[in-house]
């Protein structure tokens, strides 16, 4: 036999509590294809009369383990180590129950973590090393190396026989010899329905036996099946963040993951009880393969329910809850990720995509008071890729989560290089309990109107030029806004007379708002009013003051002129060229806006009126 030996007349018991499980006088499983799940009718209360099987209460053993995440990995080609360690924990027996072996490999340590399972198989002449004295822990297994294992498992007195033995079974196989060393082997396993072929015949004896596949054969060979209305109704079985409910192997994985008591009777396993499907992961939310989970205070995966306001499918993933905004999400990640990224490289590639892909659109303020204001205009975003800031950081906040990061869109305020305040909404995302901030609409807008080239990715508040600040839980009572004064309110009726201008509020100007209108700070003016957009993705601003008699009139223009924050709005703003300085006697105008010409114009024709009022 090639690399695997196993020694078919040892006959021996493993456990008195695997032999009352499988000793029972049930039909086995029908044999179904490696790429079906089994179906598996829960029984429904005790079994009892004649010619009916009698129910038994008995305990069935985890006997796989995740790994350090907590995937599965069902698609991992298993070692020699791996196969020992599965049937070594279907016995459930305790350290004390298990014998201390005189035989020993050069390459299975003491300190190994397979050495008492390779060790228990050994002793019990299931599985033997190699004429050189190693074992080889580390080899694959094939296919028809793992029937071996099986048979011998079975011809050690470890499983019960199977009914309606049939050893044509194998002939089946088109790729299956009569003259393989594994003939043998392959045909007691098909025939007894341990092991199933593929399409066309074939079993692919030299192929490796994968994590889902050997766990399936020995749940066959042990007569166990799982119970999936419990499965499917149990508030605390195992997550398997690399399996969903869809996968072939489903219940048969969940079967080997999950100790519990169960009663069997005609070959139909109802459990009675279950240990909860705890993980070595600490409480909090966990990125896996790139998906978002959080695991709870009890140690388990949580799932169907929300947690922090995202919400958690049966899988344990996490989902927006909308199927038209996640199959946009899809497409849209799809798109912008790339075979074999580390996570980081997946954030990064989506918050790049969400730079590069949306371009600025003006709308109205969104009211962002409200829960979930979020998903209705990242729909918008994905869809038509275009919109504001809320857009944008409702869509990349969406993008991030869907490629396993807890993030949320913030609507806040931030602060320009240059003092001003607006409102603006970006998202944050903790890394080590440290929040950080993700803009690509500033850093795109930036480079594209103006050629600021701002790096706005993963960014620690206070430390880029663009200040943001978080909503107050609780916001202060705002002051009593004083009337604009009544003769430069007639005034800029004047400037703005017979212009489209969008909608607009005006604003006396006062030590608080100043600088916010006029860049600058201590102007020795009387009074001043300031015409804002209402809606503040439409860049527009015209400020009038009055300065007092005998001021320096030339040198309050030009420190103007040089402080006023054509991006004072944050989202978007006006270039240089667009932001106009012009007097009239003592009255100044600041004009910023895309058709600032058409404002000067008019202050210009009625200058000497202006200048006399």
């Amino acid at each position: 036999m090639k690399g695997l030996e196993i020694d078919m007349k040892k006959k021996k018991v493993i456990s008195a509590v695997l032999t009352a499980a499988l000793c029972l006088s049930a039909a086995w499983p029908a044999a179904v294809s490696a790429d079906s799940a089994d179906t598996v009718k829960p029984i429904d209360g005790t079994v009892s009369g004649e010619g009916v099987p009698t129910e038994e209460t008995i305990i069935h053993a985890q006997y796989l383990n995740g790994f350090e995440d907590a995937t599965i990995r069902p698609e991992n080609q298993v070692t020699r180590a791996q196969a020992a360690q599965m049937l070594s924990g279907v016995s459930a027996k305790t350290d004390e129950g298990k014998q201390t072996s005189e035989i020993s490999f050069s390459d299975v340590k003491a300190d190994a973590w397979y050495y008492d399972a390779v060790m228990e198989l050994a002793e019990e002449g299931i599985l033997k090393g190699y004429q050189d004295g190693t074992f080889r822990p580390d080899r694959k297994i094939t296919r028809a190396e793992f029937a071996a294992v099986l048979k011998a498992y079975n011809d050690s007195g470890n499983a019960a026989e199977n009914q309606g033995n049939d050893r044509s079974a194998a002939a089946s196989f088109s790729d299956v010899s009569e003259n393989s060393w594994y003939y043998e082997a392959v045909s007691e396993a098909a025939a007894k329905g341990w092991i199933t072929g593929y399409t066309g015949g074939l079993f692919k004896p030299e192929s490796n036996a994968t994590r889902a596949e050997s766990v399936t054969m020995i749940n066959r060979l042990l007569g166990r099946s799982a119970d999936k209305m419990t499965i499917n109704m149990a508030t605390d079985i195992r997550i398997m963040p690399d399996v969903t409910d869809s996968h072939w192997a489903y219940y048969q994985l969940l079967e080997a993951l999950t100790e519990h008591t169960c009663t069997v009777s005609a070959q139909e396993e109802r459990w009675t009880s279950h240990q909860p499907g705890t993980v070595d992961l600490a409480q909090g939310w966990h990125n896996i393969g790139g998906e978002l989970f959080h695991v709870s205070s009890s140690g388990c995966f949580d799932y169907n329910k929300e947690v922090e306001g995202l919400s958690l499918d049966s899988c344990g993933r996490y989902t927006t809850g909308d199927a038209e905004l996640d199959a946009l999400l899809t497409a849209a990640v799809k798109e912008a990720l790339r075979p074999g990224m580390t996570q980081e490289e997946r954030l990064r590639a989506v918050y790049d995509y969400a730079k590069e892909t949306f371009s600025y659109r003006g709308a109205e303020n969104v009211e962002t008071g409200s829960t979930g204001w979020e998903l209705g205009v990242a729909k918008t975003m994905l869809t038509d890729r275009k919109g504001n800031c809320y857009s944008w950081a409702a869509a990349f906040t969406y993008l991030s989560r869907k490629v396993g990061y807890p993030s949320n869109a913030i609507a806040g305020e931030s602060i320009s290089e240059k003092g001003n305040r607006s409102i603006h909404a970006w998202t944050e995302i903790e890394f080590d309990g440290t929040p950080y901030t993700f803009d690509p609409q500033i850093e795109a807008v930036y480079a594209a109107n103006y050629g600021i080239n701002y790096d706005l990715y993963k960014k620690a508040y206070g430390t880029t030029p663009i200040t943001y600040v978080k909503p107050e839980i609780q916001e202060p009572e705002e002051p009593e806004t004083p009337e604009p004064d009544s003769k430069l309110s007639d005034i800029l009726d004047i400037v703005y007379d017979g212009v489209e201008s969008p909608n607009t509020a005006k604003i006396a100007l006062n030590s608080e708002n100043e600088k916010y209108y006029l860049g600058v700070e201590g102007l020795d003016y009387r009074a001043g009013i300031g015409s804002d957009a209402l809606v503040i993705a439409i860049p527009h601003s015209v400020v009038l003051i009055e300065m007092n008699e005998g001021a320096d009139i030339e040198a309050a223009k030009k420190s103007i002129k040089e402080n006023a924050d054509g991006r004072k709005w944050i989202c978007v703003g006006v270039s240089d060229e667009d932001i106009r300085v012009e007097s009239a006697g003592n009255y100044i105008l600041l004009v910023m806006a895309d058709n600032s010409e058409e404002y000067i114009a008019n202050f210009s024709a009625h200058a000497e009126e202006i200048a006399a009022m």
